[in-house]
């Protein structure tokens, strides 16, 4: 019995390989700059809604509590990442870029996440 060739599987040649390392490698990029880019706006939405609705863009000493509370409750729903600590980096975060700078277009967020990097690199954060 004589086994026709168009029925037997082939295996991926070299070339084919690289190149869909290569799709898989850029989709992987571009899905973790739009997640860096959303969790960019999210902490700057934090931030920005405590220091307005909250703190009422003061620094009075029941704001040290209040963030507290907040950020105890957004930790213990959320996780580590909503630690006293990081909420006043996201306060910090939103006092530094003002509203009207601040949108979610790919300059800005390149921008601040490059800002972030460096400073979580020098400053331990």
């Amino acid at each position: 019995m004589k086994k026709d060739k168009a029925l037997t599987p082939q295996l991926p040649d070299g070339k084919l390989i690289r190149e869909l390392s290569v799709l898989i490698e850029q989709s992987r990029k571009k899905t973790a700059a739009a997640v860096n880019s959303a969790l960019v706006m999210l902490y700057w939405q934090i931030g920005k809604r405590i220091n307005s609705e909250i703190l009422f863009n003061k620094r009075a000493e029941y704001g040290k509590q209040i963030v507290m509370t907040v950020s105890g409750q957004l930790e213990k729903a959320y996780g580590r990442s909503f630690n006293e600590k990081n909420i006043q980096r996201m306060m910090q975060f939103a006092e530094q870029f003002p509203e009207k700078n601040c949108r979610s277009t790919g300059t800005t967020i390149k921008l601040v996440t490059y800002n972030y990097t460096i400073a979580s690199k020098k400053y331990g954060f």
